[in-house]
């Protein structure tokens, strides 16, 4: 007898013994890395069956601005791969990349951000955080993922589950963050430097203002400061 020939329910239960399907196992999806199980892609009806036990089993996380292919993104290959269905049932989405620093130091390059929705019993929460650094205060750079975390919270997450839209708004709103890093240095704190940084600050948040609400003072949460 195949496997085809089963009932539905022994052929999931088959499947939870697999190691693609072990529960709170991390998928990284990366360069090289098949996005689905292999058994996804043995048949349509297989796929059906097999892609909610992989999502709701498994923490994801994707690094979103290394990809190979700028035209047919990793998170759009990711997003396509799982059905609305098994996207649903995910309950933990780590998402991450660097912010668009011009002529870094040795290790300056690798200065990054995440944002992570957790699913708890009855609620979403939604955590934020800088790296290699945690909690870089740098160029603002805590400040700026605070505020990026706010606005991802205020959106927050359906009752049914995660869907396309929320993910593609957790990725615009990092993309913003992203491409407006606050200048880290300025050792002779000149006021010009100083409006500089202040204006890239407002740009950021107009910026994601106009993403989510669309009221400025609602996306602020602290005021401008740089500790140095």
């Amino acid at each position: 007898m195949g496997l085809l020939d089963l009932p539905t329910e022994l052929r999931i239960h088959i499947f939870s013994y697999l190691p693609d399907f072990h529960p709170g196992r991390t998928e990284t999806v990366g360069p090289n890395v098949r996005i689905t199980p292999a058994i996804c892609r043995i048949s349509r009806r297989l796929r059906e069956e097999a892609l909610p036990l992989y999502a709701k089993t498994a923490s994801f996380s994707i690094q979103t601005d290394d990809d190979v292919h700028s035209q047919n993104s990793r998170m759009s290959i990711w997003l396509d791969a799982l059905s609305p269905e098994a996207l649903a049932l995910v309950h933990s989405l780590q998402l991450s990349r660097h912010w668009q620093i011009q002529q870094p130091s040795r290790w300056q390059g690798h200065v990054g951000f995440y944002v992570r929705l957790q699913r708890l019993r009855t609620a979403w929460l939604f955590i934020a955080g800088t790296y290699p650094i945690a909690n870089d205060v740098r160029g603002m750079r805590a400040e700026s993922v605070e505020l990026l975390r706010s606005v991802v919270e205020r959106r927050g997450v359906g009752e049914k589950g995660l869907v396309r839209g929320d993910v593609e708004f957790v990725v615009a709103a990092m993309e913003i963050v992203a491409e407006h890093p606050v200048p880290a240095f300025d050792v002779e704190q000149s006021e010009e430097e100083g409006r500089r940084r202040k204006g890239v600050w407002r740009i950021m948040e107009r910026g994601l203002a106009e993403l989510g609400s669309g009221d400025v003072e609602d996306v602020s949460t602290r005021p401008f400061f740089t500790p140095y």
